[in-house]
């Protein structure tokens, strides 16, 4: 698997740790967010490849957040992170995958390969 430059967005900062170490653990280069306006800050700075996000964020959907991110960045997979599987029916978009919450690294892993 390539390396990839990952934004994490969660709103609970243990989840969004534990994910980002998990990516790390991979070989990845991570950048953590908490909120849409740290999220689009780190998008502004820095070249992302993947945006990992929780569907429900505190300040703005995930899904929200994604369509903001991808309209100022060509080309940005999105990994939507949920525990509401209706959701998955949303997902035409081959550039778009859902993972299923709790998730294992070996879920994370699966999902990231399948998207890079």
């Amino acid at each position: 698997m390539r390396t990839l430059t990952i934004l994490v967005c969660e709103g609970d900062p243990l989840i969004r740790s534990s994910t980002a170490e998990m990516l790390q653990a991979l070989g990845h280069v991570v950048f953590e967010a908490g909120d849409e306006k740290a999220a689009v800050a780190v998008a502004e700075q820095h070249m992302i490849d993947v945006l990992l996000t929780d569907v429900g964020l505190p300040d703005i959907s995930g899904i929200q957040l994604a369509d903001e991110l991808r309209s100022r960045k060509q080309g940005l997979r999105v990994i939507f992170a949920t525990g509401r599987d209706h959701i998955a029916g949303n997902m035409p978009d081959p550039s778009v995958r859902l993972l299923m919450k709790p998730y294992s690294l070996e879920n994370l892993k699966a999902v990231v390969s399948d998207i890079a």
